[in-house]
């Protein structure tokens, strides 16, 4: 059993089962036990996915943790981002509230060169000051 400063496998959790993490997938936003990850890396749907340790999970800053890969209204994964109302939207969101938005690039075009904004250099300097 996970003492208190362990972080469980969510996988494992939802069956009552308390292994610890060792790794995080931010796509999922979940965290995986060894045996949990086999699966995670093995499977069609999620072996692109690139997971980071749970140690280093722990160590970014709250803001980077609160971004959601995924739709609150509809569950589906952010695919596309609507430049008319600036924000990230799934398939689901295309199909109802923005059928008549009309530049709605991929996300994964969007934010390529993110981590070169100086927005980003901004908040990196802000996060890592006293």
């Amino acid at each position: 059993m996970a003492d208190a400063t362990t972080t469980n496998c969510t996988v494992c959790e939802a069956q009552s089962d308390m292994k610890a993490a060792v790794k995080w997938c931010s796509e999922c936003e979940e965290t995986f036990c060894f045996d949990c990850l086999k699966y995670h890396s093995n499977a069609k749907s999620t072996k692109s996915h690139a997971v980071i340790d749970v140690s280093d999970q722990k160590e970014l800053p709250d803001f980077v943790l609160k971004i959601k890969q995924h739709c609150g209204e509809h569950g589906a994964l952010f695919q596309n981002y609507c430049l008319s109302h600036a924000r990230p939207c799934c398939r689901k969101c295309i199909n109802s509230t923005h059928k008549n938005c009309i530049d709605m690039p991929p996300l994964d075009e969007v934010i390529k060169d993110v981590s070169k904004s100086a927005a980003v250099e901004d908040i990196q300097k802000t996060s890592t000051e006293p």
